[in-house]
């Protein structure tokens, strides 16, 4: 037995949710890398200042 099957779309709570289930967290991947950049940037200064106090 079947019955009428009623199509009424998406509202935008139901979309936002399978957005987040199925997208890229933008936020955490941007500021691993901001992160990632600062230690580099950060360990050059430090080895650069090592080798200047070390003449």
């Amino acid at each position: 037995m079947t019955g009428y099957t009623v199509h009424t779309g998406a509202n935008d709570k139901f979309r936002d949710g399978w957005d987040n289930i199925f997208s890229k967290p933008k936020s955490k991947t941007a500021s691993k890398k901001k992160a990632a950049t600062k230690n580099k940037a950060a360990s050059k200064k430090k080895a650069a200042a090592k080798k200047t106090k070390k003449k």
